[in-house]
């Protein structure tokens, strides 16, 4: 019974730091979007606009460790409004009046994967999401 008790426990810290993983790449990337937007507006130079983006994004810790973006991660285009309230993003589209930033927590992303704490157990080493 005391096995199965620590294989629950393990899933279930693991699961709880996978959830929040996954919420801190999602601030990453609406903060890394309101910079590169912000500097848009102030400078209307696109490439100072995802430089923004990514020097935010920077400075932002997701599982205890500095992020990192690539320049890829960071899209410029126009956002519209739709007759339902929602908007809607075009990217490449100018006028740029919007940025997009999806921040990614995956093995062939800068930042890597995020290894658990019971991989070994669980038989799952790392997780990976987008925010």
């Amino acid at each position: 019974m005391l096995f199965v008790f620590a294989i629950m426990s393990a899933f279930m810290i693991d699961y709880a730091y996978m959830l929040l993983v996954k919420g801190q790449a999602r601030m990453v990337a609406d903060s890394a979007a309101r910079a590169g937007a912000e500097a848009l507006v102030r400078t209307r130079d696109p490439n100072l606009a995802v430089q923004a983006a990514m020097d935010i994004g920077g400075r932002n810790e997701v599982a205890g460790r500095p992020f990192q973006l690539a320049p890829s991660d960071v899209v410029l285009g126009q956002s519209i409004a739709a007759s339902d309230g929602s908007w809607i993003f075009s990217p490449g589209v100018t006028p740029y009046n919007s940025v997009q930033v999806t921040s990614r927590v995956r093995r062939d992303s800068p930042f890597g994967a995020a290894p658990l704490f019971f991989g070994g157990v669980t038989g799952v080493d790392d997780f990976q999401t987008r925010g």
